[in-house]
């Protein structure tokens, strides 16, 4: 049986929710904070399918105007079966504060780049 509104809405108010990695992009790209998803977000994904989270360590990456941001290490939940990322918003919320402060990285790395057109 799916949670009730008011429950949805008290995970939310206690942070007890995650976002997936396409959520957490959008959130850095569009300037959005922790708070605001908190005010506008009253549901969250349908509970009737209860799939398998697995708790690990990701590399998150982005790419911003041509710019690529890669922060290893990150405490993650991911679905064995899809690949999707969840993140708590703690851990998002450190994410956006790297990327926005340019933080000064711990390593740098060289990587091919290839060209998808044949």
């Amino acid at each position: 049986m799916p949670p009730s509104i008011k429950a949805i809405q008290e995970k939310i108010k206690q942070n007890d929710f995650e976002l997936s990695k396409h959520a957490v992009d959008q959130s850095i790209i569009r300037g959005i904070r922790i708070a605001e998803i908190k005010e506008k977000n009253k549901s969250i994904m349908n509970s009737e399918y209860q799939e398998t989270l697995i708790e690990t360590k990701v590399t998150y990456s982005l790419e911003i105007n041509g710019q690529f941001f890669l922060i290893e290490n990150v405490p993650a939940r991911v679905n064995p079966e899809t690949g999707e990322q969840f993140f708590a918003p703690a851990t998002v919320e450190r994410i956006q504060k790297i990327i926005s402060e340019r933080q000064k990285p711990s390593h740098f790395i060289e990587t091919p780049v290839y060209d998808f057109v044949a």
